[in-house]
């Protein structure tokens, strides 16, 4: 009997091991285990308000180093202007009914604070909790609050430090679902010219554009894109060294991203026919070429952010550019319109545009206008 095959495990368990929320639940977790360790060992009034440490500690736990860093400063300073406003109130107007409505006015209206961000709700948060717990002691539960909380926030800082996350499987993947996006839509308006459908009548039916299939996946790449260039801030396992360099990235998309808005304008260009032209009434010596050039450009888009374009996809893009301008040409000899020629001409010019992203100006070659 052979033996039985070594059991691997499930792939979707080992994917999600990697996610980095599992990364970021277990160093929140860690984070605020030691904070509460630690300030259950402080002296009063710091012992008696542990609990802040622990909640400094999971609210300031951000995917990234430096995401941490500013989040933290920006609630601190939340927490210190909430704790003015509570402090201030009290030596003024004492206890009360008007107090706590004048402290949630003053904590609502300063949370507008620009500078504080998404945590401009612990102004009035801190302002209340300081002014009713505080009880007489408003000053010594607001440093403690601010004390504690800043003690977890610089915990999850410093495990963040230590265990900095590199998102770039996820940025990976964005970038190659967005690849194959625009190669997908290159080839699915390519297909709008080879066989245009006819329904019962006669006339030509366009399949679905589909235009949210490409605005997923540029969203993805973009939000990835951005959530790397973050993580690389004040992360020591970049400064160790990297063989990728997350500028190379950032260009990818950049290059991608561009193609996406010319296709996009190609999509205009077929649903608007903004003069009055209909491609699909064009003879096939027109519109074979269009497909043929917009097909050409798959294989480039493909090799974005993995390879340099060679100079053998370089050049098969550029001769069916100069197919379909010799096919205009002859069209125009023929008795094409002019509302034709514009369109076809712009079409062209989408497409050089195209290959200018992807090929360095000094390597691509001129062609015939």
């Amino acid at each position: 009997m052979s033996p039985a095959p070594p059991s691997h495990p499930p792939r979707r368990l080992v994917a999600l091991l990697r996610h980095p929320r599992v990364g970021l639940a277990l160093k929140a977790a860690l984070a605020a285990s030691i904070a509460w360790e630690i300030a259950l060992r402080l002296p009063e009034p710091f012992s008696e308000y542990s609990f802040y440490a622990p909640f400094g500690a999971i609210a300031m736990m951000y995917p990234t180093v430096a995401g941490s860093t500013s989040q933290s400063l920006r609630a601190l300073a939340a927490v210190a202007v909430g704790g003015l406003v509570a402090v201030g109130a009290d030596a003024t107007m004492g206890s009360g009914f008007p107090v706590v409505t004048v402290v949630v006015l003053l904590g609502v209206l300063l949370g507008g604070l620009r500078m504080l961000g998404e945590h401009a709700v612990y102004v009035p948060m801190a302002a209340v909790f300081i002014l009713l717990l505080g009880q007489g002691d408003e000053f010594e539960y607001a440093a403690a609050y601010a004390g504690l909380f800043g003690m977890g926030a610089a915990l999850s800082i410093a495990i963040n430090a230590a265990f900095p996350s590199l998102p770039f499987g996820q940025l990976d993947r964005a970038l190659a679902s967005l690849r194959a996006a625009v190669a997908s839509h290159l080839e699915h308006l390519a297909a709008q010219f080879e066989e245009p459908a006819e329904d019962d009548d006669g006339n030509v039916e366009r399949a679905a554009l589909g235009r949210p299939e490409l605005d997923t996946p540029t969203t993805a790449a973009r939000e990835a894109m951005q959530h790397a260039q973050l993580a690389t801030r004040g992360n020591l396992r970049v400064r160790r060294g990297r063989r990728r360099s997350v500028d190379e990235d950032y260009e990818a998309f950049r290059s991608l991203e561009r193609v996406v808005l010319l296709i996009d304008d190609l999509y205009d260009l077929l649903e608007d026919q903004p003069w009055g032209q209909d491609l699909s009434e064009s003879p096939e010596d027109l519109r074979e070429p269009i497909a043929r050039a917009l097909c050409a450009l798959v294989p480039t888009i493909e090799q974005i952010g993995l390879e340099p374009a060679s100079e053998d996809l370089q050049r098969e893009v550029d001769e069916a550019i100069t197919d379909l301008t010799r096919a205009l040409r002859r069209r125009q000899s023929d008795g094409g319109t002019d509302a034709e020629s514009f369109v076809v001409a712009t079409i062209i010019t989408s497409l050089r545009r195209c290959l200018a992203v992807m090929i360095p100006p000094d390597q691509l070659t001129s062609t015939p206008a």
